[in-house]
C-alpha cells in the first residue's frame, strides 16, 4: 500500500493528523533513502506501528493478492521482462487503489492536514531522526502538499507514476519498449481495480478491526 492508501486506511481509525503522519512516515523514508523509524511512544509512534500492521494485513488480502497474479501474467504475456511485470503489477494496482481512494473528501482534507503537520521539523526528534533527516521530510512533505491529491488520474499519470518509483531499480524499472504494454495493462485494468476497492478496504478494516483487538 502506498503512502495515500496508507492515510486514508489510518483515518478510517483515528482522525488524527499526527496519527496519519505516523501511517505514511516509513514509505517517506523509503522515498528519501532514510532508516526505517523505529516506533517511538506517543501519536506519531502509533501510527508508525500502525503501518506496519496495515502493510502485513494488506499484501495478504485474497482480492490485491489475485489482482497481482493476474496482471504479472497478463504483462508476462505481452513480453514484459519478469521483474518489471511483477512490480507493476504490485505497484500498479496500489496506485490505481489510491486513486479509488482519492475521492473521498475525508480522506483527502486528513492527507493534507498530515503534510502540514510534517512541516514542524520538531515534531520528528520524537522518532531520533538527524537534522538533516528532519530537514529531508520537511521539504518531501511541502512538496507533496503544494502537489496536492489527483482525482481520476489518466493512464499518463499513474504510468508516470509507475516510472518513477521503478526508476532506480535496474531489474524492475520500466524499460521505453515497455511503455505502450504498462500503459495498456493500466487502461484494461483500471475499472476493475476501482470497482473492487470497496469490498478490499471493508476486507482490510476489518481485519485491522480484529487484529487492534487481539
Amino acid at each position: 500500500m502506498n503512502f495515500f492508501g496508507h492515510a486514508a486506511i489510518a483515518g478510517q481509525f483515528r482522525a488524527s493528523p499526527e496519527f496519519v503522519l505516523g501511517a505514511m512516515l516509513p514509505d517517506f523514508c523509503g522515498m528519501l533513502g532514510l532508516r526505517s523509524p523505529r516506533p517511538s511512544a506517543g501519536v506519531l509512534g502509533e501510527g508508525v506501528r500502525f503501518h506496519h500492521l496495515t502493510d502485513h494485513a494488506f499484501h495478504e488480502l485474497a482480492a490485491f493478492r489475485g489482482f497481482c497474479s493476474e496482471a504479472t501474467a497478463w504483462l508476462d504475456g505481452e513480453g514484459v521482462r519478469r521483474g518489471t511485470a511483477r512490480a507493476v503489477a504490485h505497484v500498479g494496482v496500489e496506485l490505481l487503489l489510491d486513486a479509488a481512494l482519492a475521492e473521498g473528501d475525508a480522506a483527502r482534507a486528513l492527507y493534507l492536514s498530515a503534510l502540514d503537520v510534517a512541516q514542524a521539523p520538531e515534531l520528528f526528534e520524537r522518532v531520533e531522526f538527524a537534522p538533516h533527516e528532519r530537514t529531508s521530510l520537511c521539504g518531501l512533505a511541502r512538496t507533496l502538499g503544494a502537489r496536492g491529491v489527483s482525482r481520476a488520474p489518466d493512464t499518463a499519470l499513474v504510468v508516470g507514476r509507475l516510472e518513477r518509483a521503478l526508476a532506480a531499480r535496474p531489474r524492475l524499472r520500466i524499460e521505453p519498449e515497455d511503455l505502450g504494454r504498462v500503459s495498456a495493462w493500466v487502461e484494461l485494468f483500471r475499472d476493475r481495480v476501482l470497482s473492487s476497492t470497496p469490498h478490499i478496504v471493508n476486507e482490510l478494516t476489518s481485519v485491522l478491526t480484529l487484529k487492534l483487538a487481539a
